[in-house]
């Protein structure tokens, strides 16, 4: 599924976890931003290049908003 709003792409991985992918860079170029898992209520967000570190939203989308490539 595409959000062209954002610039991700996102597939799922499993039941309740999905990769985010930027869009905007080739095919043939790393494009990984990151991975949501839904944790119960919440979403998790693990961004790429910040090992260890989890942000927590309560909707999907912000999940996404968090990894959208050139957010503030």
């Amino acid at each position: 599924m595409t959000y062209p709003d954002l610039g991700v792409a996102v597939v799922a991985i499993s039941d309740d976890e999905w990769r985010v992918c930027d869009t905007r860079v080739p095919r043939s170029a790393p494009s990984l931003l990151g991975f949501v898992k839904q944790c119960g209520a919440d979403f998790e967000v693990t961004q790429i290049g910040a090992p260890g570190r989890r942000t927590h939203c309560d909707r999907f989308r912000d999940a996404l908003q968090r990894l959208a490539p050139g957010r503030a």
